[in-house]
């Protein structure tokens, strides 16, 4: 929003806090390495300018060749955050783990779909193996390989993702 009644405005409790988010998810999205060397190049180019979010994504596209007009229109220039409704089970039969996720978000007051990377940690005998995804549909459905029903299934396992998740264990 580039219009605000007055200068407080711009300090609302959304703006920050989400912004810090945003960029977490961000580095998670492009990796350790990338994102670092992206903001080290959005500071070169940038210095001493007043700048906007635009210049921020042309930065980070000019130091990963990653193009991320997805990311910066979904999470910075449309409203609301994914609402997830994340269900598990095992199918012993195959040795997987089932796992459907449902966007449950209101589409007329935001984004249908988002799209999301997200990990999934399956706990079996004590050790974790981490498995990572691409949600883009109103529903999804993944299957991992598990050689028993895992102790633990632990969804977004680091913690990354700005959405409200409900979760069926």
């Amino acid at each position: 929003n580039y219009r605000y009644d007055t200068p407080e405005n711009v300090f609302d409790r959304h703006a920050y806090p989400k912004g810090g988010r945003v960029l977490h998810m961000l580095r998670f999205e492009l990796g350790e390495e990338p994102f670092w060397r992206a903001i080290r190049r959005y500071a070169e180019v940038n210095q001493f300018r007043t700048v906007e979010t635009a210049d921020l994504r042309i930065a980070i596209e000019d130091a990963t060749g990653q193009g991320l007009n997805w990311f910066f229109d979904q999470w910075f220039f449309k409203e609301g955050q994914p609402e997830l409704k994340v269900e598990y089970d095992y199918d012993e039969e195959y040795k997987e783990v089932v796992v459907s996720v449902e966007q449950v978000q209101d589409p007329k007051q935001m984004p249908g779909v988002f799209v999301l990377p997200v990990d999934f940690d399956i706990y079996v005998d004590g050790k974790m193996t981490r498995h990572k995804f691409r949600i883009d549909q109103r529903t999804s459905s993944f299957r991992i390989p598990a050689t028993k029903d895992p102790d633990l299934i632990v969804f977004d396992g680091d913690g990354v993702l700005l959405a409200d998740v409900q979760e069926e264990k």
